[in-house]
């Protein structure tokens, strides 16, 4: 079974420039390279170098930025079927291939990159970084907790998925059949205690 360390965009806790960071300084050059991922060339260029330059400095190697991403690779192959062929006539476009590579390539970058700021960055180095203050608390408190979905949302994934190979179930699309729904059934029940904690606490 798989450890918590293992998951997508999980903390891994470490002692370089990239874990003492400011937390507000790492979300800006989130938002900085997501952007620039999708300015081909050189801004692809420029967001992976940054990605890789980041992942070496945290000793963080490639596949543990890439962990969890198989779906985003799935994704991503009929957009270059349908972007690379055309059929009426029958023809293939190598510059809708291109276009279709670039996409898909600033879409793993953009996941990387969230990944290793998920994995440098504490929850709680974020809310705190996002309150600047009293009039910034409900935007802090609802920002850091639509964030703190996105690891949640692969705990939540690797316990289902555990179950259901724990039950011996089949792969493929029947399994995606059952495991979908419940993952979905999950994140839709820890929102909604997470809303009741809130209201509990008077909605700070």
């Amino acid at each position: 079974m798989r450890t918590f360390d293992a998951l997508p965009y999980s903390y891994r806790p470490g002692k370089s420039i990239l874990h003492r960071m400011p937390a507000l300084a790492k979300l800006l050059l989130l938002f900085l390279v997501s952007a620039l991922a999708f300015f081909p060339y050189y801004g692809t260029a420029f967001a992976l170098a940054i990605i890789g330059i980041g992942a070496l400095i945290a000793a963080l190697p490639p596949r543990t930025l890439l962990r969890g991403s198989r779906s985003l690779f799935i994704v991503c192959i009929p957009v270059l079927f349908f972007r690379s062929l055309r059929f009426m006539p029958f023809r293939f476009l190598f510059s809708g291939l291109e276009e279709a590579l670039l996409f898909s390539a600033s879409l793993i970058i953009v996941f990387c990159a969230g990944s290793l700021v998920f994995a440098v960055t504490t929850m709680a180095q974020i809310r705190s970084a996002l309150s600047f203050g009293k009039r910034t608390t409900l935007f802090a408190t609802g920002f850091s907790l639509m964030i703190s979905f996105i690891p949640r949302f692969f705990i939540v994934w690797n316990e289902v998925d555990c179950a259901y190979r724990a039950r011996a179930g089949r792969e493929g699309f029947y399994k995606m059949r059952i495991v979908v729904p419940l993952v979905i059934e999950k994140m839709i029940t820890a929102a909604a205690e997470t809303a009741y904690a809130l209201e509990a606490r008077g909605g700070a």
